[in-house]
């Protein structure tokens, strides 16, 4: 089975090593369990413009080119590939494909067939401007493990099960018969 999979925060953790430089960088005290929604604009409360800036700025340190992995991503990917084709599809722009690949090779090495990046908040790339469903539906992906509550919905709309990795952004919302909330890699090991 074709099993795709989201990097940030579902593979490699992101929002806290962010969030550790945006309160190094601007004196603020944020923590994951403050970012409850998607959108960090509403957490850190500047325009996108500006969230785009920081993250880009957050892009160029040794902290991003070495993102810890969530912890049993790496047994789990493991495991998984024994049985199982697996992508990674990711919202990252393109400009850092080069250390999101690096990253992957150093952590998690011989795992995935490809990986796409939609470029959701840059737009542009060789996938820019389509959604993570489409490719789901390109690529034969019958499951997508995503943090993104929309990535999932959009994906279990459109014919591909979807695995929501709990995270405080997506607690808020109901999840149709084709999601179901997972907390760790030992409970998405069990789906499969």
């Amino acid at each position: 089975m074709m099993i795709g999979i989201d990097f940030d925060d579902v593979l490699a953790e992101f929002i806290t090593p962010l969030l550790r430089y945006h309160n190094e960088q601007y004196g603020t005290g944020f923590s994951i369990e403050d970012v409850t929604k998607y959108e960090l604009t509403k957490t850190l409360n500047v325009p996108r413009d500006e969230i785009t800036r920081r993250v880009d700025a957050f892009f160029m340190t040794e902290q991003f080119r070495d993102l810890p992995l969530v912890d049993g991503a790496e047994e789990a990917t493991r495991i998984l590939t024994k049985d199982h084709d697996l992508v990674i599809i990711t919202a990252r722009p393109i400009k850092v494909r080069d250390e999101t690949i690096a990253l992957i090779n150093k952590k998690l090495p011989d795992r995935f067939l490809d990986v796409y990046f939609t470029s959701d908040w840059h737009g542009n790339g060789a996938d820019a401007g389509r959604k993570k469903y489409e490719i789901c539906h390109e690529q034969g992906v019958k499951v997508m493990i995503v943090d993104c509550f929309q990535y999932a919905h959009d994906c279990s709309m459109n014919g591909t099960r979807s695995l929501l990795y709990d995270r405080p952004w997506n607690r808020e919302n109901n999840l149709n018969d084709k999601m179901r909330r997972v907390k760790s890699w030992e409970e998405i090991l069990k789906e499969f």
